[in-house]
């Protein structure tokens, strides 16, 4: 078995597929010199978990880095608002789990349009969740490093060995 631990919880996940489940996206406010202040709030979150498999139309995947024309060696499968943010699952190709495990990717970044238009009829939709980044440093102050950790129990806490 394989889990992901987000802020010290491990979760439990599956032993056929590589699948893991991590906070995306923490509910909190920063200022990056790109973007400006950023706010992400419960509201914003939920229409992003609501939209999710709605828009984009494309499946949302889980890049190395945020580049155009990232590689892709995986997908976000759900997206679910929780009171500290938008916790993903996402599946990943065995050979992208082992770089996380190896710390060749400690974080991950979102990808969102908080004023998505559907491509197709022009409708507003709103806060949609475009992909997500496996990068080594994210815009956002308060996302959780990535830990794996092999045949952990639920509700137990890893040993992290930075």
């Amino acid at each position: 078995m394989i889990v992901l631990v987000d802020n010290g919880t491990p979760v439990a996940v599956s032993n056929e597929e590589t699948k893991f489940i991590y906070n995306l996206l923490p509910v909190g406010e920063f200022y990056d010199k790109r973007y400006g202040r950023v706010s992400i709030t419960p509201a914003k979150i939920q229409e992003m978990a609501e939209n999710f498999g709605k828009c984009p139309a494309y499946e949302v995947p889980v890049k190395l880095g945020h580049e155009q024309g990232a590689k892709s060696p995986g997908k976000v499968i759900a997206a679910l608002a929780k009171p500290e943010g938008l916790e993903i699952t996402m599946m990943v190709d065995s050979e992208t789990a082992q770089a996380i495990n190896a710390k060749q990717y400690r974080y991950m970044s979102a990808e969102f349009d908080e004023d998505y238009h559907d491509k197709k009829t022009g409708e507003k939709v709103g806060a949609v969740l475009l992909g997500a980044a496996l990068v080594n440093q994210p815009a956002h102050p308060y996302v959780a490093p990535l830990i794996l950790a092999d045949d952990v129990a639920p509700g137990t806490k890893p040993e992290r060995n930075e």
